[in-house]
């Protein structure tokens, strides 16, 4: 069970990239311990979209991004080249947070991200990655 909190004094905004409700829920729910600003997105096009909204400016940027890789129709991996292309963007760090095979984790691992997370440990590792990330923003 997770422990409340301290919250980040300074607002981290973390955008959750993710389709499957529980996961969806276990995630915000360790984001709103840690005192994140929280907002979440269930498909690939609709991440895409925003994403495309924050490098022209018209939505403020994410510090970060919770990403599942496994979607139904598209690839979390899709969103991954995006953020890795676009000059402004760069500066959001991300986390991927997945079940995906070993070979998926590595190519995910190629892009520079800031850590690779197997759903499969446990809400305890993704928590212990998010606390890392954050101490490196504030």
């Amino acid at each position: 069970m997770l422990q409340p909190r301290m919250p980040v004094e300074n607002h981290v905004r973390a955008l959750l990239i993710e389709d499957d409700a529980a996961h969806t829920q276990q995630a915000i729910t360790i984001f709103k311990t840690l005192g994140l600003e929280v907002q979440s997105v269930v498909t690939v096009l609709a991440a895409r979209n925003y994403l495309e909204d924050v490098a022209a400016g018209t939505h403020p940027a994410p510090h970060l991004i919770v990403l599942d890789l496994a979607f139904p129709l598209e690839s979390g991996f899709e969103v991954l080249r995006f953020w890795k292309s676009n000059a402004a963007l760069q500066t959001i760090q991300v986390i991927v947070w997945t079940r995906a095979q070993e070979q998926e984790r590595k190519i995910a691992a190629y892009f520079n991200i800031a850590a690779v997370v197997q759903k499969s440990h446990g809400p305890k590792q993704l928590e212990d990655a998010l606390k890392r990330v954050i101490a490196g923003i504030v």
